[in-house]
């Protein structure tokens, strides 16, 4: 009888129970981690997760006793969550969704070449598969990144392709923060939570002086000297510090961890230490809470150095890095940092040299970007009339001087002399990547670009300037810097004359203007292995990996993708007399290829690039055992999908025109959304 009358009673206890409320947010209850409840909460802002920050109630049947009080408490968190959480949501819905086939194909055939298109701007997707919703997703892509001269590829070889087949090996490497947080939801926090947040002095110092002392030119914009002075005096009286300033510490602190990561053989490849991510929250915290908007001193330095250390976490396409430089660019032209700072007369002889010196940094950094993401810079030429800073070592000035010593010559090798190069190689091809993107370049624009092109190199000083491979080989700190200098210069080439890849053969300039561009292909390739093979492997390097290694990659996957092209052609064209120079271009992506998957210091945008050499490889290899004129549709177990050669407009191209304006440039635009599914890793 116990038993019995036990169940009924523990039954209508249950049912007088209200419903459970459950607080936590639901990230924090799969974790068993204690929420504070807010939205977002501070774990999932630790964890950079404040989109997925949400809370849930029970379902099931609601307590109709439940109060009007409790209700409208749900609805307002609800609400809360929907304005937080959705236009994120939202966002990367638009990014992350590629056109259909039949989208890409319906949108070819009903503006084919119709010039009152915007060219760059063809390739739209809906955002949603709702009804009402009016906006599609655009993605412009220059006409010169790679990605487009791949598509372009694949298109010219009458195919297409399944994105599973880059994505093999490319799964297993973690991806890094997608969007910097300064573009995303920041928290402001008062100085006391920030000096709370500082590391013990001992691992303060050892981080700073691993920035600082690293020797990297992208960090010119920092006066060592005066840097660690005020750093001295800041542990004396922390209180004092301006949130900006804390800002570029916080900055130095993440560089300095990236740095330790990096001298460490074999972790490249592996997901960076939380630290990092900590000092980084908190340089866009600081830097948030100083309010950048307003003018104030360190800002723009502490917000070119964020600048940085998000370009450091990013394995992706660097959109988001794209968009954050154009923030800082404003920043800085905002309190004038793009004007000659001899008309503010209240700044000191050394404040103007070091505006300089950071409107440099952020002009290089602007271009080198905008090459790797295929969008425009945003700090053009003829929107400011900044001097260069002149060619001074830290320990030439300092605060206390009245007037600038004279500059160094050009031929001692400064970071100063570097960036300066630098600067001038990619002034010169952004204006060859601008023409190249036109419709049609003609000849005589293509010879006065190459001209210029030619006498900007010829300026370069001789410790950067490479006649041959073999003075890339030197055991000189410069190495690095010549190969990047050198890489810029051949790209541009590549850029300028990649039009004549698809012209009649014949034309003793044009035959001209396509060995130029095979060539510097060739020898971008010829760097690449230099690089990832030799230099990056020698420990004395290993600090410096990190700010090459990107762009190298972006760099050589232009070369490839110009050598697939040429081989594509060669093949279609039948050209006896190529044969060999095909089988040595194959070969030369074969140890592009390898040297890829070899690399000593991996890293998910490695495996990538590996991927997509090997997968066009496995095209070009397969289409050059077959049979031109009799093409058979291979089996569905193949990792490339044939298409029909005379379904393409590239067909009519090969066999019909000869003309550089009939090649539809447009294209390589239209079609490249769908690439990008495949270089993200989805």
């Amino acid at each position: 009888m116990g038993p019995s009358r036990a169940l009924p009673q523990a039954d209508r206890k249950r049912r007088n129970q209200k419903p459970r409320v459950l607080f936590s947010c639901k990230p924090c209850r799969d974790q068993k981690l204690k929420c504070n409840r807010k939205l977002p909460c501070e774990n999932c802002l630790k964890r950079n997760q404040a989109a997925s920050c949400h809370y849930v109630t029970e379902n099931g049947p609601h307590d109709e006793s439940q109060t009007l009080q409790s209700r409208l408490a749900h609805v307002e968190r609800r609400l809360l969550y929907l304005e937080t959480a959705l236009p994120n949501q939202h966002a990367l819905h638009a990014n992350n969704e590629s056109p259909s086939t039949n989208h890409r194909d319906s949108q070819h055939e009903i503006y084919p070449n119709n010039p009152l298109i915007p060219r760059h701007v063809l390739d739209t997707q809906p955002n949603s598969n709702n009804s009402t919703s009016q906006t599609n997703a655009i993605r412009f892509i220059n006409p010169s990144h790679w990605r487009v001269i791949m598509r372009n590829a694949t298109r010219e070889l009458g195919r297409s392709y399944d994105d599973s087949s880059t994505d093999e090996g490319a799964n297993d490497v973690e991806m890094r923060s997608a969007s910097p947080i300064l573009l995303g939801f920041v928290k402001e926090a008062g100085i006391n939570d920030l000096l709370a947040a500082l590391p013990p002095r001992k691992d303060a110092d050892a981080l700073v002086s691993c920035c600082l002392d690293s020797g990297e030119p992208s960090l010119i914009h920092i006066h060592v000297p005066t840097f660690k002075a005020e750093y001295k005096e800041f542990w004396e009286d922390p209180s004092t510090a301006s949130l900006a300033w804390l800002a570029l510490l916080f900055g130095i602190f993440s560089c300095g961890v990236f740095i330790q990561h990096s001298l460490i053989p074999g972790t490249a490849e592996t997901v960076l230490p939380k630290i990092f991510d900590f000092y980084r929250t908190k340089c866009a915290t600081a830097l948030t809470t100083s309010n950048y908007t307003i003018p104030g001193r360190y800002k723009v330095e502490a917000a070119v150095m964020y600048l940085g250390i998000e370009y450091l976490q990013s394995d992706g396409l660097k959109t988001g890095i794209s968009i954050l430089i154009g923030l800082v660019s404003r920043v800085a032209i905002m309190m004038g940092y793009h004007r000659d700072p001899d008309i503010f007369p209240e700044l000191s002889v050394f404040e103007r040299e070091m505006r300089r010196r950071t409107w440099l940094v952020l002009v290089v950094s602007d271009h080198i970007i905008a090459s790797q993401t295929g969008l425009l810079p945003v700090t053009q030429k003829g929107h400011g009339n900044a001097t260069c800073p002149r060619n001074l070592l830290d320990d030439d000035l300092g605060p206390s001087v009245t007037i600038l010593p004279p500059a160094r010559p050009n031929t001692e090798a400064t970071n100063i002399a570097f960036m300066l190069a630098m600067e001038k190689m990619l002034s010169i091809a952004s204006e060859v990547t601008d023409a190249a993107s036109e419709s049609i370049l003609t000849l005589e624009k293509t010879m006065e670009l190459s001209h210029r092109l030619e006498a900007t190199w010829n300026q370069i000083p001789t410790q950067w300037n490479m006649k041959s491979l073999n003075e890339v080989t030197g055991d000189d700190d410069a190495t690095i810097q010549r190969l990047s200098i050198g890489t810029t210069y051949e790209r541009a080439r590549c850029i300028l004359h990649r039009q004549h890849l698809v012209t009649q053969r014949g034309d003793r300039d044009i035959n001209l203007f396509r060995r130029v561009c095979v060539d510097s292909a060739k020898r971008i390739l010829q760097y690449q292995s230099e690089l990832f093979q030799r230099v990056f492997s020698l420990p004395k390097y290993r600090f410096q990996v990190w700010f090459g290694m990107s762009r190298s990659i972006s760099d050589s996957m232009t070369a490839a993708m110009v050598i697939c092209f040429e081989v594509i052609n060669q093949s279609k064209l039948d050209i006896d007399e190529g044969c060999s120079t095909r089988r040595e271009l194959l070969d030369l992506l074969k140890t592009s290829l390898a040297t890829w998957k070899s690399s000593s210091r991996p890293s998910p945008e490695t495996a990538k690039a590996a991927n997509i050499v090997a997968m066009m490889l496995h095209l070009m290899e397969s289409d050059h055992r077959s049979d031109a004129h009799d093409f058979q549709v291979p089996t569905t177990s193949n990792v490339p999908v044939f298409e029909p050669v005379s379904s393409h407009p590239f067909y009519n191209v090969r066999n019909n025109f000869s003309t550089p304006d009939m090649f539809d440039w447009a294209l390589w635009d239209r079609e490249i959304q769908h690439l990008n599914d495949i270089i993200q890793g989805h």
